[in-house]
């Protein structure tokens, strides 16, 4: 798979596009969405509800409605970006309609506000972007467990997993009970509460597992709503034999409570001592960091 443009920038757009008529522009409009669709749909797999059309479709709908459809792309186009971002990881903070009411509305400001909409747009696309590339660049999802098998209490010694382990092997959102999931030595996830209730999961100095929904970004896979697609990072830390912690990092729509008061800032690494329990979404699922 070939590397999609994340380095477009807002001076470009202006200043070419003023010196060659406008061709500049209407070169980096194709070119993106042609970017769009690859870099979205990679993680949309068949879903192509969403997907722009032809840049040429794009032209003639605009000028058949009479520049409304321009309106409609962007609010679709930015609800993807958007909603593709979260499977990717990475923070969009604003939706489609963000992008219209700057166009609409901010076109008061002496006719500022559609470039303040093209510019976000833009930043955002890069965003996306530059996440499909590291992952194309990757060759594989970063982190992914590689095969699950079902463990039971009596089993013992390591448990070698390669795929995204889910609370049971049949896809059900109910544990089998007790067993230990190794991912490596050191740190320890013991879930409390919820889907992994009973679980042990070791985590090696250094290591990192991403808890979520979406099979493709998450180590531990979940199925409640309440959960996001990428909820939470949980890295552990040893400085030394006498001292170690956990990072954590919130990514998610309904939050992370650390020991049942503190509520996570989103987007910022936490840091969390040994004992710490953390509560996920709307409190069904719990787990202590040791």
């Amino acid at each position: 798979m070939a590397r999609v443009n994340d380095q477009r920038r807002m001076w470009k757009y202006i200043v070419f596009g003023l010196l060659t008529l406008g061709i500049y522009d209407i070169y980096m409009l194709w070119t993106m969405i042609n970017d769009i669709n690859t870099a979205c749909g990679y993680k949309e797999r068949t879903d192509d509800s969403c997907k722009s059309p032809h840049y040429l479709i794009f032209v003639l709908l605009t000028a058949v409605t009479f520049g409304i459809y321009s309106f409609v792309w962007y609010y679709k186009q930015g609800n993807r970006l958007k909603n593709v971002g979260e499977e990717y990881g990475v923070k969009i903070d604003e939706k489609g309609s963000t992008y219209v009411l700057w166009m609409v509305l901010g076109a008061l400001l002496f006719g500022a506000g559609p470039l303040i909409a093209i510019y976000l747009f833009i930043c955002n696309v890069n965003k996306i972007c530059h996440a499909y590339n590291v992952e194309i660049e990757r060759g594989e999802t970063p982190g992914i467990i590689k095969e699950y098998y079902p463990v039971s209490p009596k089993d013992s010694g390591r448990m070698e997993v390669n795929s995204p382990v889910r609370p049971h092997a049949d896809g059900t959102d109910a544990w089998s009970g007790g067993g230990t999931v190794y991912v490596n030595s050191f740190g320890t996830l013991n879930f409390i509460s919820g889907e992994y209730a009973g679980a042990v999961i070791e985590i090696g100095a250094g290591n990192e597992i991403s808890l979520g929904r979406n099979q493709n970004m998450c180590q531990l896979v979940f199925c409640e709503q309440d959960i996001s697609r990428v909820h939470c990072v949980i890295q552990y830390v040893r400085t030394s034999q006498n001292e170690a912690y956990y990072y954590v990092t919130d990514h998610s729509r309904y939050g992370t409570i650390m020991n049942d008061s503190i509520r996570l800032r989103k987007e910022v690494r936490t840091r969390c001592p040994i004992g710490t329990k953390l509560t996920l979404g709307n409190g069904t699922n719990s787990v202590t960091l040791n």
